[in-house]
């Protein structure tokens, strides 16, 4: 469809055919060079302006209001315009043969070169998926695939959508949608493109997936990464609760989406993951419920404490809740489950690092980030540390960001006071940053705020007999739109927080890649989220009237009080003026 301008404050009406939706693909605040303008010219300063897109029915038209806005983008200069792009998408096929069950890969294949993919039971008849469904649209190197998400209406529940999603996966990036949404993904380099649905959250008012795929010429000049993916027709070794069949990460070589595990009193939980692979520790929480009975993992309603695994996972490992495990600041009581959120992130990708000393010449050695790396410190694995201070300058290309995981982090013999030696991620703008000595278990450590970041290697004192160096997997993906930066998170020397997240179904979520933490920098390691519960409102309301009532009482007493200082004690008081001083003293 044509793009379409307007200028602000006003409103624009979006048209679509019948049959068809609005799927907008960008929407742009611009700031004209040339007074009255309203619409782009090369030159003038553009912002983002998704945020006043609201187009999620099944309409054929749709308004958009364009309120006048300051942009911090554009020197704080008022936009004078809205840019909007979108395309027409068919909600359905004239062909049945068309429309494809996401969660039937193996009983039906894509055959057409456009049609529809729909969750179970869209979309008056909405059902929870018992496993999470995986469809694989593959094409010949000389095709890409399109999509658009036309329909979605799940729950949002969770930090980055742990249970209820649609994760759209190529050799590039990965997408992570939750809630109400539509959605048109860019340009997917893969000649492979996997689709996961997963929703575990009931309600009469979802509906569930609908999306639109074509497969269309590749274009010859696509910028895209060298080499394409092919499927491997061999099966390995993976999670049980995710899926028998390869998991596109391990095709793609990258790290897997998110995954999550309770267990109650007695209850254990097996983690796999594929071979070269291994498990890093999202979130180990304990939680404490108001029946103190086990029940579903909810940081709105439950008290919750996170901790340190206690022990390190490699490819597998067991999870056994015995159920003995007392939280003191949950008032002494005993944990009803065990929480869990886990990746497997890969061990042998190529490595980005040069194995040599610092530069001579002092300036920060450059490590380009094309998706995934390793990074390994000067003689690694050799038991030998150098003295050096050396600044790495990690980069990807504009607009990603990059998660760094730590594969093995040992410079200080097992101390965690990292004086002597360390690594420290130092963001643009910034003196100091998260620094990092010792993590010898498999996790995140850090997000990056942008597409580029410091990385300080510094080791002062080389006679450590236990230490290896530093060995780090760094991922990159597209920046979500809802990214937020900040200083980094407090450790477990600090450990109440607030509460993390909620299970209230927010309608509007926003459509971004998928993010690894919703604030950058190091991870928590331990904290503590209390509830906020009715009961808990009913004593607030009576300490507000309690302490209304006191207040009143004071107030009166203060009254009483000066009425009687200007009636008793002031005559009996005198001023006695000496070198320019002024002192009142009380007769007795």
């Amino acid at each position: 469809m044509p793009p379409q301008d307007t200028c602000v404050p006003s409103s624009l009406s979006l048209r679509c055919p019948a049959g068809s939706v609005i799927v907008v693909t960008s929407a742009e605040y611009g700031v004209a060079q040339v007074d009255g303008s309203c619409s782009y010219t090369p030159g003038d300063c553009i912002a983002d302006a998704m945020s006043i897109v609201n187009c999620v029915s099944d309409s054929v038209t749709c308004s958009i209001y364009a309120t006048r806005k300051r942009l911090s983008e554009c020197n704080d200069q008022f936009g004078s315009y809205v840019h909007i792009e979108y395309d027409c998408v068919p909600m359905s096929m004239n062909d049945p043969a068309k429309e494809y069950n996401v969660c039937q890969q193996n009983s039906t294949k894509l055959t057409s070169d456009f049609g529809i993919l729909k969750s179970p039971g869209y979309q008056s008849q909405f059902q929870l998926t018992p496993y999470e469904c995986l469809r694989t649209i593959h094409v010949p190197d000389d095709k890409i695939v399109r999509l658009w998400l036309s329909d979605l209406y799940i729950s949002s529940a969770g930090v980055n959508c742990p249970n209820d999603h649609v994760y759209v996966v190529d050799n590039v990036q990965t997408f992570r949608h939750c809630g109400l949404q539509r959605y048109a993904y860019p340009y997917l380099c893969s000649s492979t493109i996997l689709i996961q649905y997963k929703t575990s959250t009931l309600s009469s008012f979802y509906r569930g997936m609908r999306m639109y795929f074509e497969i269309v010429d590749r274009s010859p000049n696509d910028n895209c990464p060298n080499g394409t993916v092919t499927p491997l027709p061999a099966t390995t070794p993976i999670p049980t609760d995710v899926t028998t069949a390869i998991p596109i990460y391990v095709v793609l070589g990258i790290a897997s989406p998110i995954r999550s595990f309770q267990i109650c009193k007695g209850e254990s939980h097996t983690l796999q993951c594929p071979n070269n692979y291994v498990v890093a520790i999202r979130t180990n929480k304990y939680g404490v419920t108001p029946s103190d009975q086990c029940e579903d993992h909810d940081a709105y309603k439950h008290c919750a404490v996170t901790i340190d695994p206690t022990f390190m996972c490699r490819q597998n490992c067991t999870y056994l809740y015995t159920g003995n495990y007392v939280i003191p600041l949950c008032g002494n009581k005993i944990a009803a489950y065990q929480y869990v959120e886990y990746q497997c992130i890969p061990l042998n990708t190529e490595l980005v690092s040069p194995n040599t000393t610092c530069p001579a010449d002092g300036l920060k050695a450059l490590i380009q980030i094309d998706r995934r790396g390793r990074f390994q410190s000067y003689k690694y694995g050799t038991s030998i540390l150098t003295k050096m201070n050396c600044t790495y300058r990690l980069k990807t290309k504009p607009g990603d960001i990059m998660h760094i995981y730590a594969l093995d982090i040992s410079l200080n013999d097992y101390s965690k006071d990292c004086k002597e030696n360390k690594i420290a991620f130092v963001e643009d703008g910034e003196t100091e940053g998260a620094d990092f000595c010792e993590e010898r278990s498999y996790r995140l450590i850090y997000s990056t705020c942008s597409n580029e970041i410091d990385l300080r290697y510094i080791v002062t004192n080389d006679g450590m007999r236990f230490s290896d160096g530093a060995e780090l997997y760094i991922e990159s993906q597209a920046r979500p739109s809802d990214w937020s930066c900040g200083k980094p998170l407090l450790t477990s020397s600090t450990p109440m927080t607030s509460s993390a997240s909620t299970t209230s179904s927010s309608p509007m979520t926003p459509s971004t890649p998928i993010p690894i933490q919703t604030t950058h920098h190091a991870q928590n390691t331990s904290a503590v989220t209390y509830p906020m519960t009715p009961t808990s409102d009913t004593y607030r309301i009576i300490i507000i009237v309690l302490s209304a009532v006191l207040g009143s009482i004071v107030v009166m007493g203060i009254i009483g009080g000066f009425g009687y200082y200007i009636k008793v004690v002031k005559p009996k008081r005198k001023i006695i003026v000496s070198s320019g001083a002024v002192n009142d003293i009380p007769m007795t």
